[in-house]
């Protein structure tokens, strides 16, 4: 937010025209949402352990929170773990700040286009705590296989490295005609 000492005395001996123009961007600037954190570290226990730093959050004016994210790309898309991510950081925030925090985040996908913003809709709790156990299942080995890779070549950095998931006949890529 704009205040006083920041505003150029030129604008004042201007006349009434300047001062009515900071006054109108003054009642515009207090609408929008501020700043709540950028990069803090946040950690919970339950339901459970999680630790993040989101990048940004903002607060709105009936101060519930928002998760921005941003990303440098050389084009502006939106990834299943972009989704995944600010959902973490919502529930996150939620439990540790006790806040109410949007259902929905912003990715600010930074470019050689500029910078676009990409709003996403969150996950629920319940599908996170789902993505958990069914993370620690397969860190334990006791949830069979991962799904099936498309390319060999990904299970060379797999974490189930020596285990035989790859399909015998792996399905084709399709690929767009040109």
């Amino acid at each position: 937010m704009i205040g006083i000492e920041s505003i150029p005395a030129t604008w004042f001996l201007g006349g009434c025209g300047a001062a009515a123009v900071w006054i109108a961007y003054w009642l515009w600037d207090r609408k929008r949402e501020k700043v709540f954190c950028r990069e803090k570290t946040f950690s919970i226990r339950k339901p459970f352990p999680l630790i993040g730093t989101p990048d940004l959050v903002m607060q709105e004016k009936g101060g519930q929170l928002s998760v921005h994210d941003l990303k440098t790309r050389n084009r502006p898309a939106l990834y299943e773990s972009d989704k995944i991510q600010l959902s973490l950081y919502r529930l996150l925030l939620e439990r540790a700040t006790g806040r109410r925090v949007s259902e929905f985040g912003v990715i600010r996908v930074r470019g050689p286009q500029g910078e676009k913003m990409l709003r996403v809709k969150l996950l629920p709790a319940a599908d996170l705590e789902a993505l958990y156990l069914r993370y620690m299942d397969l860190a334990e080995g006791s949830g069979g296989c991962a799904k099936y890779a498309n390319n060999r070549k990904l299970c060379e950095f797999c974490g189930f490295k020596g285990k035989e998931c790859f399909p015998p006949n792996p399905p084709e890529r399709k690929t767009k005609a040109r």
